[in-house]
């Protein structure tokens, strides 16, 4: 298994350094893969096996994790694993000397961002760790939207998020009434209070809050499948 990392590193990220853990129980490579990336102006953490990196990964939440899939005692498939139940999301990028499809496949299906075979070059690793570490910025912003639509409309009343439902699906305040079994001034006097409460204009953008938590909700029970398979 090589060491080598034989292209010229990029230049040093701007701003605050990111934090990466390298988990790999090859020492050669551990300490050269660490030397690069510091040199390309990462923070580095290196880890010679899984379980000497759970407790700091759950405290740091690191922005990448570099994790080897062949080491003792924990493989790099059962840590994904471990790490998502105890909620840590760092990206994870795989590396190995050698693995089959199949492993693969089960990395990716399970969250890790990238799966790389070594020998693998610097401007190659610095690429994927970037590109790693953006696309977790970009998902953190997606469920922070969908999480503010979420607490929006669990802050209405039980009557009020059942005349939303209505009102999202684009139902007039006749046909409300007609459902709920109110009048419709009482769905007018609902959709007033909805509207001021969700900070909303109109029914669009009780439409666009709706959407927003129902994606968050998907999002949510697709991580409880990867964690518990069973829970499918």
């Amino acid at each position: 298994m090589t060491s080598q990392l034989p292209n010229p590193v990029p230049p040093p990220l701007p701003a605050e350094p990111h934090c990466v853990f390298v988990v790999d129980d090859d020492d050669a490579f551990r300490v050269t893969v660490s030397k690069a990336l510091r040199s390309a102006g990462f923070r580095i953490e290196s880890f010679a096996n899984a379980l000497e990196c759970l407790e700091p990964a759950v405290a740091q939440a690191p922005d990448c994790i570099l994790l080897d899939l062949r080491m003792p005692r924990v493989s790099g498939l059962r840590f994904q694993r471990i790490l998502a139940e105890r909620g840590v999301e760092s990206p994870l990028i795989f590396l190995t000397g050698r693995a089959g499809v199949s492993q693969a496949v089960d990395a990716l299906q399970h969250g890790a961002f990238d799966f790389l075979e070594k020998p693998v070059t610097s401007a190659q690793l610095v690429e994927r760790i970037r590109a790693a570490i953006e696309h977790s910025v970009l998902q953190r912003e997606w469920r922070r939207e969908r999480e503010a639509a979420a607490a929006t409309l669990a802050a209405l009343g039980e009557r009020e998020r059942e005349v939303c439902s209505l009102l999202a699906r684009g139902l007039p305040s006749k046909l409300i009434a007609q459902q709920m079994g109110i009048s419709i001034r009482t769905v007018e006097h609902h959709r007033a209070r909805i509207l001021k409460k969700c900070g909303a204009d109109n029914a669009a953008d009780l439409v666009r809050l709706t959407v927003l938590a129902e994606e968050l909700e998907r999002a949510r029970a697709l991580t409880a499948m990867r964690v518990d398979p069973s829970a499918q």
